[in-house]
């Protein structure tokens, strides 16, 4: 699997689950990083990956126009207060610098019904073409725009306990995923793809095994075949394959 690094990437889970530790894994690769911490969850990011902290969009742009590569965006009123405007500012600065990637944690703390801002969804729109990476984190799968999960090339889901959220992945996934109402957990229902199965955290030099799935399986046979991976998996829909991973506990 390549990701490109003006591509979009989805992220869901619950909370706990450990996808915000796992979105920091792609940190190095981008040359040029906007980090949105509504609820100033990733400070660890200025000593870990020398990332600068930024309060307000004036002096986002004015530390990008600088040259600063890497930079922790914590809106100065912190937590939800933070109205869609400076966040749609954000996107703003973000879409026309070009040539650089947004990563926003709690994304749905943004959308208002199924309406995207418009800045944020001209990212998800054109981003590819402009070179603009983006990287969107949500614990509420349900309260995300169709559009943003459709225009998403990757795709990670870690566990999702309610049903809701299951079902609103489904929408996209469907014709990957059957019979919904079985879901209870990380591991759906596979039919005839490639499950490729590695057994840690993935790492640029892990290899994984693959493994041939030319039957139907129902849940407990995937199950049983994953029985000797430790703590839980994610799973990844990309192109025509299931792709799943483990351990995620990073």
């Amino acid at each position: 699997m390549q990701i490109q690094t003006n591509e979009r990437i989805f992220i869901c889970g619950q909370t706990g689950t450990g996808k915000t530790k796992f979105a920091q894994k792609f940190l190095p690769f981008y040359p040029r990083i906007v980090f949105h911490d509504i609820k100033f969850r990733n400070s660890d990011l200025i000593q870990q990956y020398h990332f600068t902290p930024v309060h307000d969009p004036a002096t986002l742009l004015i530390y990008i126009q600088k040259g600063k590569k890497r930079i922790l965006y914590q809106p100065a009123q912190g937590g939800e207060k933070e109205g869609i405007e400076d966040f749609n500012r954000v996107c703003e600065i973000v879409f026309k610098t070009r040539n650089i990637a947004l990563v926003v944690d709690e994304a749905q703390s943004f959308m208002t019904g199924q309406q995207t801002p418009y800045w944020f969804g001209e990212i998800q729109r054109l981003g590819r073409e402009y070179d603009i990476g983006c990287i969107s984190l949500t614990q509420r799968p349900k309260e995300i725009p169709q559009t943003l999960l459709s225009e998403s090339e990757h795709m990670f889901i870690f566990k999702l306990k309610l049903k809701q959220d299951r079902i609103k992945i489904m929408e996209v996934c469907g014709e990957y995923v059957d019979e919904i109402e079985n879901y209870e957990g990380e591991y759906p229902n596979v039919y005839d793809w490639k499950l490729k199965i590695g057994l840690r955290s993935p790492k640029p030099e892990d290899k994984l095994t693959d493994v041939e799935i030319k039957e139907k399986k129902t849940l407990l046979d995937v199950k049983l075949l994953l029985q000797t991976m430790p703590y839980y998996c994610f799973l990844q829909w990309n192109a025509h394959q299931l792709i799943l991973h483990g351990p995620v506990r990073i």
